[in-house]
């Protein structure tokens, strides 16, 4: 099921990102800062109309996605996770597809993300869902998609 997350569910999230083998690439992340920060971002986010996060249960939290509000109207993937044992199954898109939709709702007019250059995965998900690439910088590429 997939639902907006709640405030509690921000706690689980971060643990779950916390316990990642190093470095994990089923993670989308752009997140540089420290964790404490970035999760004091994401629970701001919650209580607030902006950016968008969202969970997939099934028997707990199993998936998660998280887009920061920025400036310009833009919103940026921080983190897209699902549990190993739930992939494979297109969660990761319905996931994507969900928070896209409660940004453009919002009125955000961009979404980008950044991810290592080696993980394909991530890549392809973003083509599929029509982004286009930006820039390169250090170990990431990032993409951009105009959602207006």
């Amino acid at each position: 099921m997939l639902r907006n997350a709640l405030e509690g569910d921000v706690e689980t999230i971060f643990d779950i990102i916390r316990n990642l083998p190093e470095p994990d690439h089923t993670l989308l992340t752009l997140g540089d800062d420290p964790l404490d920060i970035e999760k004091a971002r994401c629970m701001s986010d919650v209580h607030s109309d902006k950016g968008s996060c969202l969970v997939y249960e099934s028997g707990g939290i199993q998936g998660f996605i998280y887009a920061q509000d920025m400036p310009e109207r833009t919103a940026r993937i921080r983190y897209l996770y699902v549990a190993p044992e739930h992939r494979r199954r297109g969660i990761n898109y319905r996931l994507y597809d969900a928070c896209e939709s409660d940004l453009r709702e919002k009125g955000y007019a961009r979404i980008v993300f950044g991810t290592a250059h080696d993980n394909v995965p991530v890549k392809i998900m973003g083509e599929k869902r029509g982004f286009e690439f930006l820039k390169s910088e250090g170990h990431l590429d990032f993409y951009i998609k105009n959602v207006t």
